[in-house]
């Protein structure tokens, strides 16, 4: 059965990035559309024969801007009638709720992360723990990227138990990204990649610090950055700090990475020093193509490192803690680095495919096309 399905996210960039398993939807024949705010990736997933309609976000006072995005998503809505509404993402999880609540629209969430405002803690926490548990109210699932973001919203009572389900963060398709054998690490030259929005959420500042501090031990070591920043994130960097930090010339910036997989496949080790994850997507793509990680030991990263198998893990926002995670990798043989990019592979074959992701949303949209 052909079902009319939205699915929204924050950037249409965001959608681009995980077009594999939009597609999967799209060849079932389903009438499915991307919605985002406008942005340059539209037009590339128009390409791909995509449906596309943007979102209206307005850059006024916070209070102006949360009224106009809702009413943006109420009248799109009201207009277009999906049979069922898939949100991604802090803001169309809130948003896009509240109009599907307004309207009688069946709404899927997917909690890819608790975001900035809840790494602000106290007040913050329970504010959007508060909304949560009011927009979820109707949701037919839930789903979590993570166990330890299973376990908080079943605790805290956000949403009922029966309709939260744990998914393999957005999953990985393999056969997109392939195991690539490691670089030869000529003189001892080991790369470290991290790919990440340039905010102080993801650990930049701690990774700056690490590499100034491991490079005058390891001086062939070479750190790569790559990223954009990410202006209406509190906790972003501003583009003078940022500039800053490279002219200390321990890491090199690489700017908004296009092409990802050529950058992957260039380093031997990936690295994010992030405060908290949904699942880390850039993480499950340098696993996929055979590399070991480094990561924070905090929900979303951790349960991506098994016994030390295929990386090592280190405590958020602490660099002393990441250069003994640093160190430990710049004194392993070769050939163990090899293994646990190999390990690093099995992991995301037996657990992280993204056709478990694809089977989880078949079922949901099954059960609505099917309900009268």
């Amino acid at each position: 059965m052909r079902t009319k399905v939205f699915f929204v996210y924050n950037s249409f960039k965001f959608a681009y990035a995980r077009r594999s398993f939009l597609l999967a939807f799209k060849n079932k024949g389903h009438l499915l559309t991307i919605i985002a705010p406008e942005d340059a990736y539209r037009q590339k997933l128009e390409a791909h024969g995509f449906r596309c309609l943007k979102l209206k976000k307005s850059n006024k006072s916070r209070i102006l801007a949360a009224a106009q995005y809702f009413t943006s998503f109420f009248v799109l809505f009201k207009r277009e009638r999906p049979r069922l509404v898939c949100l991604f993402t802090v803001q169309p999880n809130i948003f896009g709720s509240l109009a599907c609540m307004a309207l009688g629209i069946p709404v899927v969430n997917n909690l890819s992360g608790l975001g900035s405002i809840y790494l602000k803690g106290g007040l913050w926490e329970k504010l959007l723990l508060t909304i949560y548990r009011l927009v979820f109210a109707k949701s037919q699932r839930v789903f979590c990227q993570n166990p330890d973001d299973l376990k908080l919203l079943a605790h805290e009572g956000v949403a009922p138990l029966a309709i939260i389900e744990l998914l393999p963060g957005s999953g990985i398709n393999c056969e997109d990204y392939q195991l690539r054998n490691l670089p030869e690490p000529k003189n001892g030259k080991i790369i470290f990649l991290l790919l990440a929005r340039i905010i102080r959420d993801k650990g930049i500042l701690n990774y700056f610090e690490a590499a100034k501090l491991i490079k005058k031990r390891f001086p062939n070591i070479k750190f790569l950055l790559g990223g954009s920043i990410d202006a209406n994130n509190p906790s972003s960097l501003q583009w003078q700090d940022l500039q800053r930090l490279i002219s200390e010339g321990n890491v090199d910036y690489l700017g908004e990475v296009q092409n990802k997989k050529e950058v992957i496949d260039s380093c031997h080790c990936a690295v994010l020093p992030s405060f908290r994850e949904g699942t880390p997507r850039f993480l499950l793509e340098a696993m996929a193509m055979g590399r070991p990680i480094l990561t924070s030991n905090v929900p979303g990263c951790n349960y991506l490192v098994e016994n030390d198998t295929n990386g090592f893990l280190f405590e958020a926002n602490n660099t002393a803690s990441l250069v003994n995670s640093l160190t430990r990798f710049c004194e392993l043989d070769y050939q163990v680095v090899e293994e646990m990019g190999l390990n690093s592979r099995r992991i995301i074959e037996n657990n992280f495919d993204e056709k478990l992701v694809v089977g989880a949303y078949h079922r949901q949209i099954e059960r609505i096309s099917s309900a009268k």
